[in-house]
This record gives structure tokens, C-alpha cells and sequence, in this order.
């Protein structure tokens, strides 16, 4: 059976690799702040993604 803490971070992971993978299908957007953006969203897809690494190495 697998620990509530476990199917959390689980989840945590599905949904920082969906966001990663949206980002990387979505691309820049045209805007004059497209590329910024973009960016952006990639470090805090990044940060999100080495928070719930920590935290499952830590457990």
C-alpha cells in the first residue's frame, strides 16, 4: 500500500512534468514578452521541480 505522503508527492511530480511538458509543446508566445515569459515559467517550473525532489530524497 503506498503512503499517503507518497501518493502526494507522486501527484506533485505528475503535475510539475505536466506543467514542464505544456511549456515546452506551448513555446514562446508572440507577445512582445513571449520569450521573458516563457522563461519564466520555465524556472518556476524548474524550482517547483527540485522542491519535490528534495523533498522525496529527504523521505
Amino acid at each position: 500500500m503506498v503512503s499517503r505522503g507518497r501518493r502526494a508527492r507522486q501527484r506533485d511530480v505528475v503535475r510539475v512534468l505536466d506543467d514542464w511538458n505544456a511549456i515546452l509543446r506551448e513555446g514562446p508566445g508572440d507577445s512582445p514578452f513571449g520569450r521573458w515569459t516563457h522563461t519564466r515559467a520555465m524556472a518556476r517550473v524548474l524550482r517547483r521541480l527540485h522542491a519535490v525532489l528534495s523533498r522525496v530524497e529527504a523521505a
